[in-house]
């Protein structure tokens, strides 16, 4: 009969049985041997039969005894005890390493250097070295140095040692890393014999970035130039919006080096004139400066909007004797859009141009005790009025033209005077410029007088000079 090897692994009460359940890793394969087809358990036949262990649990020597039984008919084998002598590894002599930090920091200068006095923490994983250590100045970085570390555990393996940035020490012990800093993260490193090996730390400074978002009434984004300039004074830069309205400025540092927040300022210049100089509409409302700080490795978007100026008008309806006509009804138009809605505000004098029809606008405009109407909010155009009702006085039968425009102040809000008989050159005094222009049409006159700066009432006054005729 021919040899057949097995090789078999103890269990968990270090006993083996010849089983399939016992087969090793490294088990030849073969089949066993059975007591017969009808009940096929295993079974070893008549002959001899050698057992020797192969390998050792872990920790122990290999029991190089061999086991020789013979098996024959009608006889027990019996079972077969081994026993493993213990291990010990001969002791080796300690070799030793050692570990240079090397700290560097962004905001590290000359006469200021941000990498010396940061403590390090060096852990080895064997419980054997908890080092802090701190770093010393090197020019504008840091180092820190420590010997004598052993490299291997008893085992023979590499010791690991794990180094943590703590950071500067606190006047209470503790340590911390500024906020200005992006905390490095720790390293797990292994020595060789009688080196010194270095490892780098950096300290990278939280930087991130800002997106000025351009919005505008007319939609026109593109174009605009923007400033923005930090409270320490390092950025100082000018951004142009794209196609999209957008402008974006990244690598901003969060933090000073005072660990406080920066605070960029964003300001409007304007479009960029040929010669390098920049200009503001004169159709917008320039926006405010805005101040703001960053967050940490998140970009802040800015929205700067621009509105368009509105202006203002006043009519003030007289009859011939410059007694002001209260009742007057009117009604105002655009010559592109047709008739303004108006909102009535607290005072009868006084409206406002809607953007849209509501429930709360009217069309119809009517002059107070003084004979005034004045309508404000409205955007730069050509617009006329129409009188409407003259309540039994002398209508003014023609359309009374006037021009809303951003050019200058004095284009913006004006001052209209309505006259039933003569020409009539109104006199210094009351609100606005007085700087009047006069249309004439049979008896019916029209004095036009610019206002500077006016809105509702609050109107400057100017020196009074008499100006060129207006349309009608």
């Amino acid at each position: 009969m021919p040899e057949r090897k097995w090789v078999l692994k103890t269990d968990s009460d270090g006993y083996t049985h010849l089983d399939n359940a016992y087969r090793a890793d490294g088990d030849y394969g073969e089949p066993f041997y059975v007591t017969s087809a009808e009940n096929p358990n295993p079974a070893m036949p008549l002959g001899t039969v050698t057992i020797q262990e192969t390998k050792a649990p872990t920790g122990y020597k290999i029991n190089p005894e061999l086991f020789i039984r013979q098996i024959k008919v009608d006889e027990a084998t019996g079972s077969i005890t081994t026993f493993n002598e213990i291990e010990v590894p001969e002791p080796r002599d300690t070799i030793y390493g050692n570990l240079t930090i090397y700290k560097t920091a962004d905001d590290s200068k000359r006469g200021a250097n941000t990498a010396k006095d940061v403590w390090f923490n060096v852990k080895s994983d064997d419980g054997v070295t908890d080092e802090n250590i701190v770093t010393k100045s090197q020019g504008i970085d840091g180092a820190a140095t420590l010997s004598d570390l052993p490299v291997y555990k008893a085992s023979g393996e590499y010791v690991k040692y794990i180094i943590t940035e703590l950071g500067y020490k606190n006047a209470d012990g503790t340590y911390s890393i500024p906020d200005r800093y992006i905390p490095p993260a720790k390293k797990t490193v292994t020595l060789k014999e009688n080196v010194t090996l270095s490892f780098y730390f950096a300290n990278r400074l939280q930087k991130t970035g800002l997106i000025v978002q351009k919005e505008s009434e007319d939609g026109i984004v593109s174009g605009f130039y923007f400033s923005v300039k930090s409270d320490d004074g390092k950025t100082n830069k000018v951004l142009v919006t794209g196609e999209d309205g957008t402008a974006q400025l990244t690598n901003l540092a969060v933090y000073n080096t005072s660990n406080e927040k920066v605070k960029y300022t964003i300001d409007e210049l304007g479009f960029k004139n040929a010669d390098g100089t920049y200009y503001f509409p004169t159709k917008y409302v320039k926006p405010a400066a805005q101040t703001v700080t960053l967050e940490d490795s998140k970009s802040i978007i800015v929205k700067m909007y621009n509105s368009l100026v509105r202006g203002s008008v006043r009519l003030t309806k007289t009859d011939g004797t410059d007694n002001p006509l209260k009742g007057i009804e009117f009604e105002l138009y655009n010559t592109k859009t047709g008739i303004v809605n108006v909102i009535n505000k607290s005072s009868s004098i006084m409206y406002e141009a809607a953007d849209s029809k509501t429930a709360d606008t009217v069309t119809k405009l009517v002059t107070d005790s003084d004979g005034r109407i004045i309508v404000n909010n409205l955007l730069p155009g050509d617009y006329y009025f129409i009188e409407t009702d003259s309540k039994g006085n002398m209508p003014y039968a023609g359309k009374i033209n006037f021009t809303i425009s951003p050019d200058s102040l004095d284009t913006l809000d004006i001052q209209l005077t309505v006259k039933n008989n003569s020409v009539f050159i109104p006199e210094t005094g009351g609100t606005g410029n007085n700087r009047p222009i006069y249309i004439e049409i049979g008896a019916a006159v029209l004095a036009f007088t610019f206002l500077v700066g006016a809105i509702g009432f609050g109107i400057r006054k100017k020196k009074k000079h008499i100006g060129k005729k207006a349309r009608q």
